[in-house]
């Protein structure tokens, strides 16, 4: 089958169409013939060999969407059901895969990283990993019902805990995971407050949910965002961003108020206001990977129109590297997706 590999580290120059085997099709697993795969951060970062257990010739992609094609002895999805892969293997038997935080798994593989991805024609997962979408439901969107969309639902939902009037402080609004945490947001009666480095983005934003646009290139935060939301604060923020921003949103916060760091988009360390935490009593905590109900929300919310995924635009496969270049530059508003050869 086809796939996009890279035999080395380096710029989305490296990406090539390759020829590679055809996956085996095991007992309770099936094969899913991919039609779209979006394009997140992680795979630029693990093409760059930036990640701790990046491997040249990984088949990248742990946003996939597509149909099943047939399946192993055991599973009983029908041929032709539309689906989305769960992205992270999970072995179903620790602590966490038991309770339902399947995103708390340490024997977890994850899809493009740890485990085969869906930058190509076909992708086998057991057949608990792939959840059905609605038959309507366009490839090139339901590829994101996972990552971002059901990410953004864990964050903002099963790590912040958002409810109705709550301010909800959002950076790097205008990425992929950004624009459906506005959605989401404001699905909840929440008051979304975007903070893009691009003040012409700040109308598709708006238009998105956002109550309030922070356009703020140089990240000197606090004032800015001080003077939109007064001196209450924001109740929660979600840190897509990190390294150049957690030390100023910090300061946005109001007493007893969360503050959930989900992207790290340069990888490195940041400082900490000890001080600051104790004095506000402020909650600093990670998120990641979704649930499966997590998930499920994101469906949902899909197919009640509440939110819609943002597809900033559609590459074929042959171009993979386009569409990380696009990604990179950060000159998209929501996901890139990869689809057709």
């Amino acid at each position: 089958m086809r796939a996009v590999t890279f035999e080395v580290f380096g710029g989305p120059e490296v990406l090539r169409i390759s020829e590679v085997p055809d996956p085996s099709v095991g007992d309770g697993e099936v094969l899913i013939r991919v039609e779209a795969a979006g394009v997140c951060h992680h795979d630029i970062l693990h093409r760059s060999g930036r990640l701790p257990n990046a491997t040249p010739g990984m088949v990248l992609g742990h946003e996939v969407c597509g149909t099943i094609d047939r399946t192993g002895r055991g599973a009983t999805l029908a041929a032709g059901t539309k689906v989305v892969a769960y992205n992270r293997m999970s072995c179903g038997r620790c602590p966490g895969c038991l309770s339902g935080r399947h995103d708390l798994c340490r024997n977890s593989r994850l899809l493009g990283s740890t485990a085969a991805g869906g930058y190509a024609e076909f992708l086998v997962v057991p057949e608990w990993a792939a959840i059905p979408l609605p038959p309507s439901l366009p490839s090139v969107e339901g590829a994101l019902a996972v990552c971002p969309i059901g990410t953004s639902v864990r964050a903002l939902w099963g790590v912040g805990g958002i409810g109705p009037g709550d301010v909800v402080l959002i950076t790097g609004a205008s990425g992929g995971l950004g624009v459906h945490q506005i959605q989401i947001a404001a699905a909840v009666g929440a008051r979304p407050v975007a903070v893009t480095s691009s003040p012409e983005r700040g109308p598709a934003l708006a238009e998105l949910g956002a109550e309030v646009i922070v356009a703020n290139a140089d990240q000197k935060l606090r004032h800015a965002i001080r003077g939109v939301v007064g001196n209450r604060g924001v109740d929660v923020v979600i840190e897509n961003v990190t390294s150049p921003t957690l030390a100023e949103t910090m300061w946005t916060v109001r007493p007893g108020g969360t503050i959930v760091v989900l992207g790290n988009i340069d990888l490195v360390d940041v400082p900490i206001n000890p001080g600051l935490l104790i004095e506000r009593r402020l909650g600093l905590i990670g998120s990641g990977n979704p649930t499966h109900a997590d998930v499920r929300r994101a469906i949902a919310l899909i197919e009640s129109g509440r939110v819609r995924p943002q597809v900033h635009a559609v590459v074929p496969f042959a171009e993979a590297g386009r569409a990380h270049q696009l990604t990179e530059s950060r000159a998209a508003i929501g996901r890139v997706v990869l689809s057709g050869w």
